[in-house]
């Protein structure tokens, strides 16, 4: 398990998912077996929707707050 300096998991920050949706999608281009590659793909578009929506959460963390 990887920890950003934060302490967070690189998989609970949207640039930890990006890298995962980025590497599934690296091993789905090699990957000569169907199913598996399919998965990978599959795995990927979840991974880059994370980071999506962690990358919104975290924009609205940053923003300073109403008055």
């Amino acid at each position: 398990m990887t920890t950003t300096p934060a302490g967070r998991k690189a998989e609970d920050t949207a640039v930890g998912c990006r890298m995962r949706a980025d590497n599934d999608r690296a091993l789905a281009q090699d990957e000569p077996n169907v199913r598996m590659r399919s998965r990978l793909e599959s795995s990927a578009t979840v991974w880059a929707a994370r980071a999506a929506l962690l990358q919104r959460l975290e924009e609205g963390r940053d923003r300073p707050a109403d008055s």
